[in-house]
């Protein structure tokens, strides 16, 4: 399964370079596909928080980009749908 997570979130990343800037795309593949304790009560700890913050930011990051360029609104949109169904694909298959 973690396979799979991982190649949907290699999609993802592949789809947010038209996006813009390299702090988005790292933000946002660095928190989806280092988070080992994303499911985990037990192992909630600073790592955990941080990744949550990391995906967080790359979330606002998103969608600041999506509302400065209306050229690509259909592009922003569909990456957009691709990157949130990733995160739940992801918290539901760790």
């Amino acid at each position: 399964m973690k396979i799979i997570s991982f190649l949907i979130n290699l999609l993802l990343f592949s789809i947010i370079p038209v996006l813009g800037r390299i702090t988005c795309k790292f933000l946002i593949v660095v928190a989806l596909s280092t988070g080992e304790g994303f499911g985990d009560n037990n192992s909630y700890d600073l790592y955990t928080s941080l990744l949550y913050l990391l995906l967080i930011l790359g979330i606002l990051y998103l969608i600041i980009l999506w509302f400065r360029k209306q050229k690509q609104r259909l592009l922003y949109k569909a990456s957009i749908i691709v990157f949130f169904i990733s995160i739940i694909y992801t918290f539901v298959n760790l």
